[in-house]
C-alpha cells in the first residue's frame, strides 16, 4: 500500500508491506523542484540522489494526481 504526501515540494510516499508477522514501512522522498530524491527508504531520509528522467515521467504520471498535482503544472 502506498500513502502520499506533499509539503511544500517534497512528496513522501510511505510504503507499507504487511506480513504474517509485522508491516514494514519504507519512507521515499521527492524534491519536484531540484527532481532529486532519497535513497535509503528511512523516515526522514535526507535527499541525497538525482531523478533520471524515466523516473520523472513516472512520478508526474502515477504520483501527481495522488497529491491533486497535474503534470503540465508542477509542484507547489
Amino acid at each position: 500500500m502506498l500513502t502520499f504526501n506533499l509539503n511544500g515540494n517534497i512528496l513522501e510516499v510511505i510504503e507499507t508491506t504487511m506480513t504474517f508477522h509485522q508491516d514494514l514501512k519504507s519512507y521515499w522522498y521527492y524534491d519536484l523542484v531540484s527532481w532529486r530524491k532519497s535513497s535509503t527508504g528511512r523516515q526522514g531520509a535526507m535527499i541525497d540522489r538525482d531523478i533520471e528522467p524515466w523516473q520523472i515521467e513516472w512520478i508526474k504520471k502515477h504520483y501527481y494526481s495522488k497529491v491533486g498535482l497535474t503534470s503540465d503544472l508542477g509542484a507547489v
